[in-house]
């Protein structure tokens, strides 16, 4: 049986031009949202700070009333080994503020999830 994952409305800074590594359970969390109607907008977003390149999972849109478009921008955590789950909260914890202020001073009117596993949420 496969985890179920929550989104919390809560986004490792990756520096430099190096892509970052894919989250096991990704493929998952996107064809979960697929599924409710979510397109794939970017994927990965990609964020330029003045200094700095950060890359949030991906970003999805869907039509809200017919005529706009809804984005929101999903950073996706697994948390693969229970020994290192506080640490891996508190970075995402961290990842999530820092894209938050990111999309805040692009002036970016899009809400930012962290899609993670129900067991790390309860």
């Amino acid at each position: 049986m496969m985890p179920m994952y929550n989104l919390l409305s809560v986004g490792v800074i990756i520096t430099g031009s190096i892509m970052p590594a894919l989250d096991s359970c990704e493929a998952q969390v996107l064809r979960a949202l697929q599924k409710l109607g979510w397109i794939i907008h970017r994927k990965p977003l990609i964020l330029d700070t003045h200094e700095r390149r950060v890359y949030a999972d991906f970003s999805l849109q869907k039509r809200t009333n017919g005529t706009q478009n809804q984005i929101i921008v999903v950073e996706v955590k697994c948390f693969v080994d229970p020994k290192y789950d506080l640490i891996e909260f508190y970075n995402a914890v961290g990842q999530y503020l820092f894209y938050r202020t990111l999309l805040s001073s692009n002036e970016l009117p899009f809400a930012i999830y962290i899609a993670i596993p129900e067991n790390v949420y309860s």
